[in-house]
């Protein structure tokens, strides 16, 4: 038999590999819960192996006299850039920015004066601000693809247009700024329709006075990047609905207001849309370093893929050795049962045919698996790109604060499993037993829309799309957690997924044996 855990996020652990450490365990079989952690999108571990290509082994660039650096500008004849620009209100900020820093997508390590200031302003973005205002807005990333990727041809003038949508609430101006100018630099001018920032209400100094409009209106074509400005706050699920419904292009490409494009990022992503435009598309999300912004790699032949716990939290999960070897080039997309939900491509009108965003979901969080399981379930598929490889900032914490307290993640997860997880919605629940008397909304619409659409179950959807995810139900014959009652250990996961056969640890254990997390688990039959 085998002992299997669910994770819970806390700082990592020095791991005790010995079971038999703990002689005299006594198994408490308990209806415990596991307790809500707080779950960042961001907070997405650094997951793939590097490619051998990065830029991982190159010394970091070191900081130095700030060279002027003028705005980049597009190749191309058709620019949605305004040429010669002369800006004297952003005069300090293109002024800051060193043409030497970040080339390569390489990091800036800093040292003296210039780092203890970047440690005080650390907390401004959840990222490093200073590096950040400093780096070119059109630095150079190289060539991130995999080499079976890079003879591609693609048929620009017969694909998909593309509306890029990114809402931001509170983000640095600089990082914004450099995701659009990598979307517009490396983006073929016949496929970007238009990029529509929405400014989910925010509040800091350096988008205030109708700053990012100005630059806007200065430095782009009319028409070409849409701002639109929310007279309050409403979260990424609502803030997204608006960019859509402002959007003309054939394909949403929905993106984090911290990342940046690399050449031919796009193209894979609208070609498999074009080709059956039920597919919804995730790019390879490369890692960008909080605290150098190295742009980090990732390896095409060993990257991750979506799944979820059963506490309704997304995770990243090995991709099936199966699943590898039948595509017949590592060019071939890479089907994920679940998807992150930050950086994704999606056929416009079959978003909303789809059912797009549940709209009563509030703020933040299950959004993704919402729409990763009504895709599956309803026709649709979920896939990889490898071809496509877009950096992300990923941090370790929000820098501003989200409205009304609520557990929002939460909440709409449990919308979400009454929804679409029919009767499994029971091991959610078993998990987050806080939420079985919360109020959640109406779901009448989304249940309609399920029967409308033909959906199919969720045994369908494990069965079909997900055949390696553990369920308790279908082995276990204990649920709790062991402990020693002469040492107070107990046997503790060590934040290791449910689906990895990972070795356990022993840790003090919790005052509250319903709080659940590492400490309580299912045995199973193997």
């Amino acid at each position: 038999m085998a002992l299997l855990f669910p994770r819970r996020r806390r700082p990592t652990l020095v791991r005790l590999l010995s079971v038999l450490a703990i002689a005299g365990v006594t198994v408490l079989l308990l209806r415990s819960r596991i307790t809500s952690d707080d779950h960042l999108d961001d907070r997405i571990a650094l997951r793939e192996r590097l490619s051998p290509n990065d830029d991982r082994g190159k010394a970091a660039a070191t900081a130095g006299d700030v060279q002027k650096a003028q705005a980049p500008r597009y190749h191309g004849d058709d620019s949605p850039l305004l040429p010669n620009v002369d800006d004297p209100d952003e005069a300090e900020f293109f002024g800051r920015l060193n043409e030497e820093w970040g080339k390569g997508g390489a990091g800036v390590t800093l040292t003296g004066a210039e780092k203890e200031k970047a440690n005080k302003e650390f907390s401004r973005a959840g990222f490093n601000a200073y590096v950040c205002d400093r780096l070119p807005l059109n630095r150079t990333l190289g060539d991130r693809r995999h080499r079976s990727c890079r003879n591609a041809e693609y048929d620009v003038e017969n694909l998909p247009t593309a509306s890029v949508v990114i809402i931001f609430t509170d983000e640095l101006f600089s990082a914004l700024l450099r995701t659009v100018y990598s979307v517009i630099n490396r983006t073929p001018h016949r496929l970007l329709r238009e990029i529509i920032l929405v400014d989910d209400y925010s509040q800091i100094d350096e988008m205030a006075n109708g700053r990012l409009e100005r630059f806007i209106r200065r430095h782009f074509r009319p028409g070409f990047v849409k701002l639109i400005t929310l007279p309050k706050r409403e979260g990424l699920i609502r803030a997204r609905l608006t960019g859509a419904r402002a959007a003309s292009g054939d394909v949403l490409v929905f993106l984090d207001s911290h990342c940046e494009a690399t050449d031919h990022w796009l193209e894979p992503m609208v070609e498999l849309i074009k080709k059956d435009r039920t597919t919804v598309v995730c790019p390879i999300i490369d890692v960008i370093d909080d605290k150098t912004l190295q742009y980090m790699g990732t390896s095409s032949d060993f990257y991750q893929i979506g799944g979820f716990n059963w506490k309704g939290e997304f995770i990243w999960i090995n991709t099936p050795e199966a699943w590898r070897k039948a595509r017949k080039s590592k060019a071939d997309p890479m089907r994920s049962p679940t998807m992150a939900g930050g950086l994704f491509a999606i056929d416009r009108k079959y978003f909303w045919e789809s059912g797009s965003y549940d709209s009563e979901m509030e703020g933040w969080g299950g959004e993704n698996l919402e729409m990763s399981f009504r895709i599956w379930m309803c026709g649709g598929s979920l896939v990889i790109a490898p071809c496509s490889h877009v950096g992300h900032i990923f941090r370790d914490y929000h820098p501003y604060k989200f409205p009304s307290n609520k557990d929002t993640h939460g909440i709409n997860t449990a919308r979400l499993a009454e929804v679409w997880m029919d009767n499994y919605k029971y091991y959610f629940y078993q998990n987050r037993p806080e939420l079985r008397k919360i109020s959640f909304g109406d779901i009448s619409e989304r249940k309609a829309l399920r029967n409308k659409l033909q959906c199919k179950s969720f045994k369908w959807y494990l069965d079909n799309v997900y055949p390696n995810k553990f369920v308790p139900s279908e082995k276990v014959f204990a649920f709790g957690n062991a402990r020693n009652p002469n040492t107070g250990m107990c046997l503790d996961s060590m934040s290791h997924n449910y689906d990895n056969t990972e070795p356990l640890g022993i840790y003090p254990c919790h005052k509250d044996t319903n709080s659940g997390g590492n400490q309580v688990g299912f045995v199973a039959w193997s």
